[in-house]
């Protein structure tokens, strides 16, 4: 009997697995072939502006300003939300680690494939805007599944670095060395802030207030603002509305 009522349980978790991942891939893939669409420019719109010094041929020190992500798109940040929502929804703290991990890996591994087959219809017609953001978005994704969900494998690793080297790519090489240091830096302070909304996705068992340096690193940081969900919304409600609605639904701000 116990064995039987075991497999009865493994199988049921597998479909609710499948469900969950099926229907993130099918929103994504959407909004990602809606590269123009309101919610990605409203979330490129609201890029922190970061003065740069530099140093003339004269001797001279130069000022610009640039403007670069310091969270990722509200489409994004709604999914990895809503994905939270499932698996409180599903008794997360009862829930084995082995069943959250495969739940992790199987909507990264849909995630992924979702940007190869955008890289495959759009090649090089993304504007470098649009590329910086979406590479940040993936750097994101992969930094907080791949830990979450006890380490990818190595060609899950490979995909990501041929989608990240593709986006980079669409960027101009003398912006990204100028960009890449504040691009690392934002990086980081989005993912000490954003575990705290997205923590069933995180490894068991890391704080981000397990030391004064990560408790700075989430407080501190030139006009970051962390996405603030400021509705509780179910899974099903953002399973079941489009993109428009489920960002404004949970209070993103873009």
């Amino acid at each position: 009997v116990t064995s039987r009522l075991n497999r009865v349980h493994t199988s049921s978790h597998q479909t609710w697995i499948e469900w969950v991942a099926r229907i993130a891939s099918e929103h994504l893939q959407l909004w990602l072939a809606e590269g123009s669409s309101e919610a990605w420019n409203s979330g490129t719109s609201a890029w922190e502006e970061i003065r740069v010094h530099e140093e003339s041929e004269g001797g001279t020190t130069i000022e610009s300003k640039i403007q670069l992500p310091f969270q990722v798109s509200g489409p994004v940040s709604a999914l990895l939300f809503a994905l939270c929502l499932e698996i409180s929804r599903a008794s997360s703290y009862s829930l084995e680690k082995s069943i959250k991990d495969e739940l992790i890996n199987t909507v990264y591994g849909e995630i992924v494939s979702c940007f190869e087959r955008l890289r495959n219809d759009v090649g090089d017609g993304v504007d470098q805007r649009q590329a910086v953001q979406w590479a940040f978005d993936l750097r994101f994704i992969s930094e907080l599944l791949d830990a979450g969900g006890g380490g990818g494998t190595r060609r899950k690793a490979d995909e990501v670095k041929r989608l990240r080297d593709w986006l980079e790519s669409l960027v101009d090489p003398f912006d990204l060395s100028v960009f890449q240091p504040f691009l690392d830096s934002n990086l980081a302070k989005h993912i000490q802030r954003a575990s705290v909304m997205l923590g069933p996705l995180a490894p068991n068992g890391l704080s981000i207030w397990s030391s004064k340096r990560g408790m700075s690193a989430a407080a501190g940081g030139g006009g970051g603002k962390l996405c603030a969900i400021s509705r509780f919304v179910s899974g099903q409600y953002f399973l079941s509305h489009g993109t428009g609605q489920c960002v404004k639904a949970l209070g993103i701000d873009l």
